[in-house]
């Protein structure tokens, strides 16, 4: 069974103010940790073995795996500085036994051309955001594939959506690649129902803030939101018994839909959008099947 983990996002600009709030997420029951060190003011560029070993200490301290994502401008991070000290950090970060380290598919290349292949007990991220659209079902699918075929062990997908229909596509888009692991999500208010469905149609995390004022990507829940309102552990058991069931009967299907649907509604106090809730589930249905 596909077993949902929710991300909380450290974006602290001090390394103590980083440690705060690595206890707070544990304490507020997020599974993994992603440590955007790109915030961070007090890290020496050009040595940062030490906050970076302080920062995965406190993840351990915590109980909980790290991702170590170092995010440029170009990328709408908060880095502006030259391209090899960020890339040898992120190996830094592996080579400290960070459990995940996110590098963007764009400098994958000049990544493994100066630093090789990260340890073996280190997971390699390669992802994209297009802050701009929701490209077609053909160019989100040769991202993911050249992402694996460019050596990453989980690829990670967000696009912004035009219209509330391109978070069905995303939300299909791991079903696709069975076996692999695939994080795809629809960033702002039209994308809100694909990180919260996310974990149900097997994207690999999906993502809540540590606060509303601490979001690190537009329309991101809290993650006291995800468990608490939206009951986010129990999606993946849902749509497992359905589809060994063979749930795709009318009523079998709406009445999952009906769910997905009362609980959205609870969680944003906005209408549902059934339509796109009802298309998500039939193609997840579908894909799983063959």
């Amino acid at each position: 069974m596909h077993e949902v983990s929710v991300r909380d996002c450290v974006i602290a600009d001090t390394l103590d103010a980083a440690l705060i709030e690595i206890r707070e997420a544990a304490d507020i029951g997020a599974d993994v940790l992603e440590l955007r060190v790109d915030f961070l003011k007090d890290m020496d560029l050009y040595d940062p073995a030490p906050s970076l070993k302080r920062l995965l200490e406190g993840c351990e301290a915590a109980g909980l795996p790290a991702i170590v994502t170092f995010r440029p401008a170009w990328e709408t991070g908060q880095y502006t500085g030259p391209e090899p000290p960020r890339l040898a950090a992120l190996k830094t970060a592996a080579e400290l036994g960070a459990q995940y380290v996110d590098v963007e598919y764009l400098a994958a290349e000049p990544f493994f051309a100066s630093h090789g292949k990260v340890p073996s007990s280190t997971q390699l991220i390669l992802s994209h955001h297009d802050y701009t659209e929701t490209p077609s079902d053909e160019v989100l699918e040769a991202f993911v594939e050249g992402m694996f075929q460019s050596g990453a062990d989980i690829a990670k997908l967000a696009t912004m959506p035009q219209r509330i229909e391109h978070s069905a596509r995303m939300l299909a888009l791991p079903s696709k690649f069975a076996g692999r692991r695939v994080i795809a999500l629809a960033m702002g208010e039209k994308g809100l129902a694909s990180r919260i469905l996310a974990p149900k149609f097997g994207s690999f995390l999906t993502f809540g803030a540590l606060s509303p004022s601490r979001i690190s990507a537009p329309g991101q829940p809290t993650v006291t939101q995800l468990r608490r309102v939206y009951r986010l552990e129990n999606q993946s058991a849902a749509t497992q018994d359905a589809e060994q069931a063979g749930c795709i009967t009318a009523s079998g299907l709406e009445m999952f839909v009906g769910q997905e649907a009362e609980q959205f509604e609870l969680f944003t106090g906005k209408p549902a959008p059934v339509e796109l809730m009802r298309q998500a589930t039939l193609e997840s249905m579908r894909s799983a099947r063959h």
